[in-house]
């Protein structure tokens, strides 16, 4: 893969992302089946004791060993079914982006078996990151998992191959580059689509086509997304108001803001902010 540009490479690392959605310690009986499923988030787990069929639409019908492990990510189709009486499935649900929507295995070849060894540890780690979940909400222990998860996100990472056309989205992505970083920064004044075109010279239906490419979303629901997430940092670090903080951010209006807020994250802002104030420092 070719080097990146040292302000892309920048804007790429203050972005990188892993987020832990559900995982657990499951024991599994009598033939048990996910069904065939596509997720959209990343599925990864280590199978023991016994054998287990899995299904991938490009590589068909085959048998997991004892011990290894399988990765599915987002949008795969796939289904996993065991074979033996019973069996210990270690597992795990999460998202790796980057740019704040951008998948990160879209770079990489990433295979759908991983070997006894290194699943081993994939399911070490994915039993760790399901007890930190289990326990009370605290700091400490996100920190804990957002590291187990990188940790999780390398070993997938060292088992896999830069994808072929990783260079072509980097090339993409460098492209924007301009606007995304004009985005990142200018939070508080919404820019239209014609503007959002201009800043990299094309056409509002190319530049649609391109960052829908890229991003995985249209751009206006892309530059929300970056407004919502600033949003929460806010609620959590400052003390301004919840109409301080619509209008820093271009909200309409506070109930413009509240709204979004609430179809985002399944709760109002003063709800957010005193939960996750509560429990910060919880034990």
């Amino acid at each position: 893969m070719p080097p990146i540009p040292p302000a892309l490479s920048a804007l790429i690392e203050k972005t990188l992302s892993f987020e832990y959605l559900e995982g657990g310690v499951t024991p599994l009986r009598n033939s048990h089946t996910t069904g065939m499923r596509v997720l959209p988030y990343a599925v990864c787990a280590q199978v023991s004791e016994g054998t287990t069929r899995l299904f991938f639409d490009e590589t068909g019908d085959f048998t997991l060993p004892t011990g290894h492990g399988f990765v599915a990510p987002e949008g795969v189709r796939h289904c996993s079914t065991l074979n033996s009486r019973t069996s210990i499935s270690r597992w795990a649900h999460f998202r790796a982006t980057l740019l704040d929507a951008v998948d990160a295995f879209l770079f990489f070849t990433t295979p759908r078996v991983i070997p006894k060894k290194a699943a081993g540890k994939l399911g070490e780690l994915c039993e760790a990151m399901a007890a930190l979940s289990a326990a009370p909400w605290e700091l400490s222990r996100i920190v804990q998992r957002k590291a187990l998860g990188f940790q999780l996100f390398t070993l997938i990472v060292e088992n896999s191959q830069p994808h072929p056309e990783a260079p072509q989205l980097l090339d993409s992505i460098h492209r924007l580059f301009p606007l995304l970083q004009r985005l990142q920064t200018e939070l508080e004044s919404p820019m239209s689509l014609g503007e959002m075109a201009r800043e990299v010279h094309l056409s509002p239906s190319r530049f649609c086509a391109l960052f829908r490419r890229c991003m995985g979303m249209p751009p206006g629901e892309y530059q929300r997304a970056l407004r919502l997430n600033a949003a929460k940092v806010l609620l959590l670090d400052s003390e301004k108001s919840i109409e301080q903080i619509a209008t820093q951010l271009g909200f309409q209006d506070p109930f413009h803001f509240s709204k979004a807020f609430k179809k985002n994250s399944g709760m109002n802002p003063r709800q957010y902010r005193a939960e996750l104030r509560q429990g910060m420092w919880r034990e």
